[in-house]
């Protein structure tokens, strides 16, 4: 059989009563905001607005009905952003399942698909 040059991948979403929650963007901005403590750093890395970042925060919390970024202003400091201990949570679930389902893809892969 000839070697095939395939990728699997897999997308993981997060939802609420059929409605989407949040997916891999959203995931990535919230990481970078607990990880730098400011949005328009996360911003300035992803290349996305910071209007895009409100935006996706705000539907966040709207559909899940808490706070997970909260900010705060902050003289010399100019301020910054973390996530609450609703937002980690949420942000570490996703963390374990990607973990999760990535052992799972890369276990089939070997087992299955490199024989």
């Amino acid at each position: 059989m000839s070697s095939l040059d395939l990728r699997i991948e897999v997308k993981v979403y997060v939802k609420k009563n059929d409605t989407l929650v949040f997916g891999p963007g959203t995931y990535k901005l919230l990481r970078l905001i607990d990880e730098t403590g400011n949005i328009s750093e996360a911003c300035r890395r992803l290349k996305i607005s910071y209007k895009k970042a409100l935006r996706l925060i705000s539907n966040v919390e709207k559909r899940l009905g808490v706070q997970i970024v909260e900010t705060f202003k902050g003289g010399i400091t100019r301020g910054g952003a973390r996530l609450t201990d609703d937002g980690k949570k949420i942000v570490k679930m996703y963390g374990d399942v990607l973990r999760t389902v990535d052992r799972a893809l890369r276990e089939y892969i070997k087992e299955r698909v490199q024989r």
